[in-house]
C-alpha cells in the first residue's frame, strides 16, 4: 500500500509540476506575444524599417528647429519694431499764471517704447495761446530745455508721475 500511495503522490506532484510549468509557460508566451505586438506597431511602416523611420524623425526634429529659430529670430525683430510704436499717450493741464483762471493751458505728450517723440505745449494766457513742440529722445528734449510741467507730463506718462492731473491714453 505504500507504494501505491508513493505512486499516487509522485503522479499528483507531476501533474502539479506540469501544470505549474504549463501557467508559467502561459504567461511567458502572453508576454512575448504583447511585446511583439506592441514592437510591430513602431516598426510598421509603408517600405521601410525602423532605421529609415529613426531616420526620418530625426530629418523631422531638425526641420522643426529651424522653423522654431525662424520664428524666434522673427519675435525679436517684432520686438524690437513694437518700441518703435506710440505707447505712451497723455494730456497734462496746468495753469502757468496765478493771474489768469483754471487750468486751460496743457501739454500733450506722444512718445513710443524708448520715450523718443514729441510733446506739444500749449500756453494759454489772456490774450493769445501760444503752441510749443520739442523733439524727444530717451526722455529728455533735444534742442530745447524741457520746462518742469513738461518733464513732470512726460514721468506721468511713464508711470512716474508725482501727481494725478495726468490724464493717460493709450498703452503703458
Amino acid at each position: 500500500m505504500n507504494t501505491y500511495i508513493t505512486q499516487v503522490m509522485d503522479n499528483n506532484l507531476f501533474f502539479l509540476i506540469a501544470f505549474v510549468f504549463l501557467v508559467w509557460l502561459s504567461v511567458v508566451t502572453y508576454v512575448l506575444f504583447r511585446i511583439n505586438s506592441h514592437h510591430e506597431k513602431l516598426t510598421v511602416v509603408k517600405n521601410g524599417n525602423l532605421k529609415e523611420v529613426l531616420e526620418e524623425l530625426l530629418k523631422s526634429r531638425n526641420a522643426t528647429a529651424d522653423v522654431l529659430d525662424k520664428i524666434g529670430f522673427r519675435l525679436d525683430t517684432i520686438e524690437k519694431k513694437e518700441l518703435l510704436q506710440i505707447r505712451k499717450v497723455g494730456v497734462y493741464k496746468y495753469n502757468p499764471f496765478p493771474d489768469t483762471g483754471g487750468n486751460q493751458s496743457f501739454i500733450l505728450v506722444i512718445l513710443d517704447g524708448n520715450s523718443t517723440g514729441v510733446i506739444l505745449t500749449s500756453l494759454h494766457t489772456r490774450g493769445v495761446t501760444r503752441w510749443f513742440a520739442k523733439n524727444i529722445i530717451g526722455g529728455k528734449g533735444v534742442d530745447f530745455d524741457l520746462t518742469a510741467e513738461e518733464i513732470t507730463a512726460i514721468k506721468s506718462v511713464s508711470g512716474s508721475a508725482p501727481n494725478g492731473k495726468v490724464e493717460k491714453y493709450g498703452k503703458k
